[in-house]
């Protein structure tokens, strides 16, 4: 992916699907889920919805969430 694209990408207002593809192509330690899952909030003051897209693995050990927080 070229720098252009990256920062199209980074300009562009937000689309799960462009953004899970640039992931997957960017980020190879990713494991992404085959379908986004809904966390439930107890609390919806701050945002209406959570969704987990995945993690990205560090090593065996360390994982970093992926998610989409809808406010």
């Amino acid at each position: 992916m070229t720098r252009s694209e990256i920062r199209h990408i980074l300009e562009s207002p937000y689309d799960r699907k462009v953004w899970k593809n640039f992931l997957q192509t960017q980020f190879t330690n990713n494991k992404l889920n085959a379908e986004d899952r809904t966390i439930a909030l107890s609390d919806k003051t701050i945002s209406k919805q959570c969704l987990s897209l995945g993690n990205y693995e560090i090593n065996e050990y360390t994982k970093i969430g992926i998610f989409e927080i809808e406010h």
